[in-house]
């Protein structure tokens, strides 16, 4: 059976070492022609950058010649008009494939859907103004009676810092923008609930996962986050 007629998420993420950035121009012969001339034109200032940009499509095509048997040398990831990752093969472009790629300083975090769209993000909960965040996001004023608590059980609200509520909070949002296309305005985004899936006992990782709300416009799929140290990460899917 074709892996990719089946409907399936992988995930993968990596942590750039500082050796891993400096050698950012050691890589760029295992990019397609058309990524390094993407590379070229984005024009980073920064190493960081350029690395991101580089193991962030690495990461995804070892994802895809594990979990969906795709030769590495015919893989071409290219960015759509909306900045979107889309995949290529053979300069075919594989519509049943949806890919997003995101990154918080040395972290990068990466989705490959068969047959059903995703979206990502990673972000640290530290040194950010959250009190912003709220206003701009209109948190404490339209979606007050959600923001309170952010819909978490009683009993695990006491739990969970602020910082982590409102990461978790951002990191959906921002998946859920990647989910659409960044094509809906930020009204269209409510939700319900979140409630904790999960603890490690050991290593003390959270998974919870949103209960988007009513009005919202994702409204066939999921959003399942995660907190682990000073980072938050969030997965967005939908049935094709």
């Amino acid at each position: 059976m074709n892996l990719l007629s089946l409907s399936s998420l992988f995930l993968s993420a990596a942590i750039l070492d500082e050796s891993s950035i400096d050698s950012w121009r050691n890589i760029t012969c295992y990019l397609a022609s058309a990524e390094r001339r993407e590379l070229d034109k984005r024009n980073y200032r920064h190493d960081l950058r350029r690395a991101q940009f580089i193991y962030g499509r690495l990461l995804l095509k070892l994802l895809l010649v594990r979990e969906m048997h795709l030769d590495f040398e015919l893989i071409d990831i290219r960015s759509s008009n909306n900045g979107r990752p889309t995949l290529f093969l053979r300069d075919s472009h594989v519509e049943s494939v949806s890919l997003s790629i995101a990154h918080n300083g040395n972290t990068v975090f990466v989705s490959a859907g068969s047959n059903c769209q995703c979206g990502v993000d990673v972000q640290s909960i530290l040194g950010i103004d959250w009190h912003a965040v709220e206003r701009a996001m209109g948190w404490s004023v339209s979606n007050e009676f959600q923001w309170s608590g952010i819909g978490f059980d009683v009993h695990q609200a006491h739990c969970i810092s602020r910082q982590v509520r409102c990461g978790l909070l951002w990191s959906a949002y921002e998946a859920w923008m990647k989910l659409h296309g960044c094509q809906l305005p930020s009204t269209e985004f409510s939700w319900n609930h979140i409630r904790l899936l999960e603890t490690d006992p050991v290593t003390h990782v959270q998974i919870f996962e949103m209960d988007t709300g009513n009005r919202c416009s994702y409204s066939k799929g999921r959003i399942l986050l995660m907190s682990c140290s000073d980072e938050v990460f969030a997965v967005a899917t939908q049935e094709s």
